[in-house]
């Protein structure tokens, strides 16, 4: 309620773009929420850019106010002169006296939770793909809220979970499924204090975390990091390891029996990750060999898939029904269909559904190229088995046909 009224007080109106520019912490939910308390739109700025793109942002989009953390505020504090739209910028922490700070309403004014129509702009997420300027993605309430009915549907979480956040809460990807998602189920959020292997599974030991959400590339390093512990044992423990794991993936290739929970149950006690229930990987495909060996330590890795364009979740695996190399089946609400496949039946994924944007702000032919009659073109390539689950091949723009019409991908 004290962000509500900062916000309030230094005059954010419905409607109005309110940037929000910080590391992962508790006060960038607080103002995430208080900006959509006023009816206004939020615009997450990634605090891995420049001073010009977040400049470039803030102009695209209008921001009126900008929410900062004091190790930005130095950064954007300047701006105010050099950007017509942007009035007020608001600090996480306490700056000096000529700042305004966010929480330092003792007492607050009482904002109530507006009556907000589901096809409303909450949040503009610019994202520049693999070209070009950035593009702001117009998200609804209703485009946020579906996706994360449909990822409950899929994927079950918990009033007893603790997420543990690790990746940056500005991506669609990590606000929806890490934040937005766990806090409408009555989870936990634990905030990491960095990437490193090390840290992250210190930081999981030590908060009993029960799901990780992350890219390919921390599940290998953090793979790498088991792999590294136990070859510095004995021989023959190396050896009874292997012999262990081996018969666990046959197990589960023969008979579908998973016995990696139980037989490697003291090696993730050790590890400081038998807290873990789940992990979840997205953002770009992960190898199947990585996810095969996770689930046959007894972890559950599974990977889903998606576009900031889409909420961003369009696939997710069951977790109790998963496959390695696959991005899942449709979640509730999402339609995929694959157009112009060629003879091994591969061709561009495109879906439909209440997730799927609004529209690229002020953007019209950016938009018109990628909905088209209601139809996301995702420009990834792939195909789908007999039992619902998607498989991805690669991108449309990667995509060379020879002069004798031959598809090298």
């Amino acid at each position: 309620m004290q962000a509500a009224s900062a916000l309030c007080k230094a005059g954010v109106k419905p409607n109005d773009k309110v940037a929000i520019l910080s590391e992962n912490r508790p006060a960038w939910g607080a103002a995430y929420f208080a900006s959509l308390f006023l009816q206004a739109v939020n615009v997450p700025l990634d605090a891995l850019q420049k001073v010009s793109e977040w400049s470039y942002i803030i102009t695209s989009s209008e921001a009126k106010t900008v929410v900062v953390s004091s190790k930005f505020y130095p950064d954007i504090e300047p701006l105010v002169d050099r950007i017509k739209s942007l009035n007020t910028v608001i600090c996480m922490d306490e700056y000096d006296d000529s700042v305004d700070y966010l929480f330092a309403d003792d007492n607050p004014t009482v904002v109530e939770v507006p009556s907000t129509n589901i096809d409303e702009i909450s949040a503009i997420i610019f994202t520049s793909g693999t070209t070009g300027l950035a593009k702001g993605v117009m998200l609804s309430h209703g485009n946020i809220t579906s996706d994360i009915y449909g990822i409950l549907k899929t994927i079950d979480m918990y009033p007893e979970d603790n997420f543990i956040s690790i990746l940056p809460i500005h991506h669609t990807f990590e606000c929806t499924c890490g934040f937005l998602g766990p806090l409408s189920s009555g989870s936990s959020i634990t905030y990491a204090r960095g990437l490193a292997s090390k840290q992250i599974v210190e930081d999981i030991k030590n908060t009993k975390a029960t799901v990780l959400i992350g890219v390919p590339l921390v599940f290998e390093k953090m793979f790498a990091g088991l792999t590294r512990a136990i070859s510095k044992k004995p021989p023959f423990t190396r050896a009874v390891f292997k012999t262990i794991y081996n018969l666990t993936k046959i197990l589960k290739k023969t008979v579908n029996v998973e016995a990696g929970g139980r037989l490697f149950n003291s090696l993730r006690d050790k590890a400081g990750m038998s807290s873990l229930r789940l992990m979840v990987s997205g953002g770009a495909p992960m190898s199947p060999d990585i996810a095969e060996a996770f689930n046959s330590l007894g972890f559950r890795l599974i990977q889903g898939y998606g576009l900031t364009e889409s909420a961003p979740v369009l696939t997710a695996n069951p977790p109790d029904k998963y496959i390695n190399s696959s991005i899942g089946i449709a979640i509730i609400g999402a339609q995929i269909k694959i157009v112009d496949k060629n003879k091994q039946n591969i061709g561009e994924l495109i879906a439909k559904g209440p997730m799927v944007m609004k529209g690229y702000y002020k953007n019209k032919k950016a938009t018109d190229e990628v909905l088209r009659d209601g139809w996301l073109y995702t420009g990834d390539l792939g195909w789908v088995d007999d039992d619902g689950y998607y498989y991805i091949t690669g991108r449309k723009k990667n995509l060379i046909v020879t002069p004798i019409s031959r598809k090298v991908y």
